[in-house]
C-alpha cells in the first residue's frame, strides 16, 4: 500500500479550552514526531472566537487563519500598522505563533479554521478551491495531504476508494509513494486543501 487514510468526521472531534482560557478549540487532527518534545508537529483545529483579546503564543509554531462564519476579524500584530482584516468567509491570513496578535469581531462572534505546523521540522502549502464544479485532480508534492470540507459535499478518490466528505469532514492521507487525488464535487462546494511537507 502506498498510503494510509483517515477519514475525520466533523461528530467525532473534540472540543478544548484555549491556551488563554478565553475560548475553545475544535481539534480536528494532529501529528506528532521526533524533534517537538512530545509535543505536536502539525495541528488542524476550528475555533469558536466570542470576545475580543489576545491570541495565545504558539512559539516556534507557524498559523494559517481561515474565517469560516461570521462577520470577521481584526487581526493585530504591531500598533504602527494597519490590521490584517478577514471579513470574507475563506479569507485566510499566515503569520508567525510567535508574534503577539490582538483580535477584534468586527461584529459579533465568528468561526475559524486554523493550521499550525512546527518550524524546523515541518511546512504546509495552503489552498482553497471554491465553487467548484467539476473533477479536480491532486498531486501528491508531501507526506501528508488534508482536505477539509467547507460545504456541500465532495467526494475523495485516492487509488480507486472514494470517500464522502459532507460538512466540516476532513480526510487525511498519508503517502509513501506518488499517487494522484481525484476530487469529485457537488456543484459549488468548496474544500480547504492542506500539504505538509518535512523540512
Amino acid at each position: 500500500m502506498t498510503h494510509q487514510v483517515t477519514l475525520h468526521k466533523s461528530a467525532d472531534y473534540e472540543v478544548q479550552p484555549w491556551k488563554n482560557g478565553q475560548g475553545t478549540t475544535t481539534e480536528i487532527s494532529r501529528a506528532y514526531g521526533p524533534g517537538a518534545s512530545g509535543d505536536f508537529i502539525w495541528r488542524l483545529s476550528i475555533a469558536d472566537i466570542t470576545q475580543d483579546g489576545p491570541f495565545s503564543i504558539f512559539a516556534g509554531i507557524d498559523r494559517t487563519l481561515m474565517l469560516l462564519s461570521g462577520q470577521g476579524i481584526e487581526l493585530s500584530f504591531d500598533p504602527d500598522e494597519e490590521p490584517v482584516k478577514l471579513e470574507q468567509a475563506y479569507s485566510f491570513h499566515v503569520f508567525d505563533g510567535d508574534q503577539a496578535v490582538d483580535c477584534r469581531l468586527i461584529d459579533g462572534l465568528t468561526r475559524d479554521f486554523n493550521v499550525m505546523t512546527r518550524q524546523g521540522l515541518v511546512r504546509h502549502e495552503f489552498e482553497v478551491l471554491s465553487d467548484m464544479n467539476r473533477q479536480y485532480r491532486l498531486e501528491n508534492n508531501g507526506q501528508t495531504l488534508l482536505i477539509f470540507c467547507l460545504g456541500k459535499a465532495l467526494t475523495v478518490m485516492v487509488s480507486g476508494t472514494c470517500y464522502r466528505l459532507d460538512h466540516h469532514d476532513t480526510i487525511e492521507i498519508n503517502f509513501s509513494a506518488d499517487a494522484p487525488v481525484f476530487l469529485s464535487p457537488e456543484v459549488g462546494a468548496a474544500c480547504a486543501v492542506i500539504k505538509m511537507h518535512p523540512c
